[in-house]
């Protein structure tokens, strides 16, 4: 058998074998595989859950608890009573009697923040707003004052320091018939205060009041400068002339004064 018969015979032999495989895919033939849809298979994602719906529900206030009911307890009267009277009284305490005192007379002692006696400067200036001041030095070893020939009224005792410290009593009275001994000036630190005068007066009066007590009552002359001592905070200054219903009020102001500072005024009457 020569080449190209052996050729021929096997392509017909293969071409039948691809008939029968096609056939038995294919019954219906070509026809039915060219309708033959492909099968797509379509997925569709899960449905989503929906959210709860949360209801907000407002708590009941909760009623504060009830105060518990105080227990009172009762007082036997007749036990007490019999108890509280078989107690001994209590001692009664006498005050000291003042000490005596001479007639217009005020005496003490200067002591600093220690209890010490210190030498100060003392003054006597009358409540009502007189002229009359004494000044005397209390003693350099024990720190006593004393003043004496005062007269009836009532009396405001101050003492100060060169170094600034300042002490004050007010409402001490005396009479005709005694004085007041025993009294005790504590310094504390103060403000100093320089008052300056001058104008067409040669002299004049100058009242220093301090929380409504007067605490300087002093002559002030022309073209000269007074140095005192006043508890720091708000002093008022009338200077003046004359005394009695002749009194004239020159000028007066109020001043705010620093303890540890220089306080300076002046006063120029015409």
């Amino acid at each position: 058998m020569s080449t190209q018969v052996k050729a021929a015979v096997a392509l017909v032999v293969v071409s039948g074998i691809a008939w029968v495989v096609w056939s038995s895919a294919f019954p219906g033939g070509p026809d039915a595989a060219a309708e033959a849809p492909s099968e797509i298979q379509v997925v569709r994602p899960a449905p989503e859950p929906k959210p709860e719906r949360v209801q907000l529900v407002t708590p009941e206030p909760v009623p504060d608890p009830p105060a518990p009911t105080p227990r009172v307890r009762k007082r036997d009267t007749a036990a007490t009573t019999a108890q509280e009277t078989s107690r001994p009284a209590p001692e009664r305490v006498v005050a000291p009697p003042p000490q005596p005192a001479a007639p217009g007379t005020i005496s003490g002692i200067v002591v600093d923040v220690n209890g010490q006696p210190a030498d100060a400067s003392v003054a006597a200036v009358r409540a009502s707003g007189s002229l009359r001041m004494t000044t005397e030095r209390s003693d350099e070893q024990k720190g006593k004052f004393e003043f004496t020939n005062l007269g009836d009224g009532e009396f405001t005792i101050t003492a100060s320091t060169k170094a600034g410290q300042v002490a004050i009593q007010g409402g001490v009275r005396i009479d005709s018939t005694q004085g007041v001994a025993g009294l005790r000036l504590t310094l504390e630190q103060g403000a100093p205060l320089k008052i300056t005068f001058d104008g067409s007066h040669d002299t004049a009066r100058c009242a220093v009041t301090s929380n409504s007590v007067l605490i300087h009552d002093f002559t002030l002359r022309k073209g000269q400068t007074a140095e005192i001592t006043v508890p720091p905070g708000m002093v008022f200054l009338q200077v003046y002339g004359g005394a009695g219903a002749d009194r004239t009020v020159y000028e007066e102001r109020s001043l705010s004064v620093f303890s540890g500072e220089e306080n300076e005024t002046t006063f120029v009457i015409r």
